[in-house]
């Protein structure tokens, strides 16, 4: 019985070790892409579910950047994003009631936009406290397409197939002019090149370069943005404008930590947005005016996820809202 008991001792003493060296090399691959920055390594981190991009940043007290050295450190921090043709661009700036400051980045990869990844900084008495967002680390796209806009174009008005399109009728096209005050305005789609996962996930190796139509049907009436790839013609995304399912989600919010709400899933398991429609007896919509004051300027907070990463402004704004209105009515 003593050499059972010795033996089991001894067994479970080596499982230990054996589980600690395991332990210590899987802690150490998860923070080596970030290891060459103290100020980041030091920093509370929460990488994505492949391990490959941070969604979450917290720094310690005393060790908070300022804007432009978070962003000099992110690059020298993570290889696969330290290239130089990836860029951050400034998107919006606005301060909370608080006093703290909150800036949104775009990502763009060689001049073009990449599609629902961002990433938010939150400064308090000059200096960041924490972030989040998703950025796509190991871009390796051309961004030169094979595709005419022209054909671009035709080919996401047949995969809509309507009978009449807004530019169409003449009447339609004063109309715009009018409301915008723009002799130029136009129900016209114009193609923008953009990069876009389509309807999978956020990682690298799903993306393609795509012509972004904003296309406006009168007959039958539906307004969609129609993705075509820039290189073979087909059809990555069809987003519905005009389209409405409610859903439970969560997010982040300034003030109140995580909260629950409800939100508008555009295109399934994909897409959602900020907005509320079919749960009340009146819609709740909520806008990012990306800090101005023109509203055919506004657009919508977005996430590939209902309870994924939102701007915490606009989860702020919406639940904010949405509580009001159970209370008032």
């Amino acid at each position: 019985m003593k050499q059972t008991d010795t033996n089991l001792s001894g067994f479970i003493s080596a499982l230990v070790i054996v589980f600690t060296i395991c332990f210590s090399t899987l802690i150490y691959s998860q923070r080596q892409p970030y290891s060459s920055s103290e100020m980041i390594r030091n920093a509370t981190i929460q990488m994505d579910k492949d391990g490959i991009s941070p969604t979450f940043i917290k720094f310690q007290e005393g060790n908070q950047p300022t804007v432009l050295t978070f962003l000099n450190e992110y690059k020298k921090s993570f290889s696969e994003f330290s290239n130089a043709d990836n860029e951050l661009r400034l998107a919006q700036t606005f301060e909370d009631k608080l006093g703290e400051k909150h800036y949104r980045f775009d990502q763009y990869y060689k001049g073009i936009k990449v599609e629902e990844a961002q990433f938010i900084l939150h400064k308090k008495n000059g200096f960041i406290r924490t972030a989040n967002g998703k950025l796509v680390h190991g871009l390796s796209i051309s961004i030169n397409p094979r595709l005419t806009e022209n054909t671009a174009l035709s080919n996401a008005t047949r995969h809509i197939g309507a009978e009449i399109y807004m530019w169409q009728k003449k009447s339609n096209e004063e109309f715009i002019k009018q409301e915008q005050k723009n002799s130029s305005a136009t129900f016209y789609p114009q193609g923008q090149l953009k990069l876009t996962c389509g309807k999978d996930e956020l990682l690298s190796k799903n993306f393609k370069l795509v012509y972004r139509f904003d296309i406006y049907a009168e007959k039958p009436q539906g307004r969609y943005f129609v993705d075509v790839d820039a290189q073979n013609g087909e059809i990555v995304n069809k987003i519905a404008r005009i389209h409405h399912s409610d859903i439970a989600g969560n997010g982040v919010s300034l003030y109140n930590g995580n909260v629950s709400m409800t939100v508008d899933e555009v295109t399934a398991g994909t897409l959602y947005r900020l907005q509320e429609h079919t749960t009340r007896s009146a819609a709740i919509e909520s806008y990012d005016m990306q800090n101005g004051t023109d509203y055919n300027l506004a657009v919508d907070f977005s996430s590939t996820s209902a309870t994924g990463v939102w701007d915490q402004t606009g989860v702020n704004t919406h639940w904010g809202a949405e509580a009001t209105y159970s209370i008032v009515i």
